[in-house]
């Protein structure tokens, strides 16, 4: 078994989502496969943005959380299957409307704190891994999105929390079995003993996959991302970065 771990920049788009499926079906034609994902790219961070606005009474977050659920809707309908786009839709409105209840709460209040956040995080690693779990399963690949929050036990430090690693593998151990469908298991996040959402840093999603290979012995524990390697620089940012051959 492997586990395959796939950031933002990798599900960020339909056809980047595309590229996900042939390459976890190539996997899956050999071994038993994990996948691991990121949220799409660049909804944490607008996230964040949004629960500040919320937090200082800006209303316009109302409308930057309306364009985040179009991206995801717009995904759905590209990706999924159209025996199951309706159920998915509402799936992705129902995380939508957790959140959007949360941002009015902290709109309220004027005050956003850790553990709110955190919940309100983690909707991106939700509906990321409904949308590549749906995907999958419209070419033939059987597939579950898999919700980390039943997984990856933790303390109660909202926005780094650290794993509580007994009780975390052998949650992982009784779930994982042998006619578990491809699991599509959302990194970044995990919950307290009480149930609580936490989120375990920025690169949670690594860990998370980490945390996978080690509990269940995993044959490999692939990154994979949108560059060749270690860059020499951000490729966004400098036009002739290179891939490098070794690091001292």
């Amino acid at each position: 078994m492997r586990v395959m771990k796939f950031g933002g920049t990798s599900v960020g788009a339909p056809d980047r989502i595309e590229g996900v499926v042939r390459l976890v079906q190539e996997a899956a034609a050999s071994e038993r496969v994990i996948v691991v994902v990121s949220a799409f790219g660049g909804v944490t961070n607008a996230l964040i943005e949004i629960a500040a606005k919320a937090a200082r009474g800006n209303s316009s977050w109302a409308g930057a959380l309306d364009l985040i659920s179009k991206r995801h809707t717009d995904a759905a309908r590209a990706l999924a299957g159209e025996e199951e786009q309706g159920g998915l839709l509402e799936q992705i409105e129902l995380v939508t409307g957790e959140v959007r209840d949360q941002l009015q709460g902290v709109a309220l209040v004027r005050e956003c704190t850790a553990r709110t956040l955190d919940r309100i995080l983690s909707s991106g690693e939700r509906t990321s891994a409904l949308v590549v779990a749906a995907a999958l399963r419209a070419q033939g690949q059987p597939a579950l999105a898999c919700d980390a929050r039943t997984l990856v036990i933790t303390d109660s430090q909202f926005g780094g929390a650290q794993v509580a690693f007994p009780a975390t593998y052998e949650r992982m151990r009784a779930w994982w079995r042998e006619d578990l469908p491809v699991p599509v298991v959302t990194g970044f996040i995990g919950s307290t003993a009480s149930g609580d959402t936490t989120t375990l840093g920025r690169g949670g999603s690594d860990y998370t996959s980490a945390l996978l290979g080690a509990a269940l012995g995993s044959s490999a524990i692939e990154i994979w991302t949108d560059v060749d390697g270690v860059m020499s620089a951000d490729p966004r940012i400098v036009p002739t970065a290179f891939s490098m051959d070794s690091l001292r």
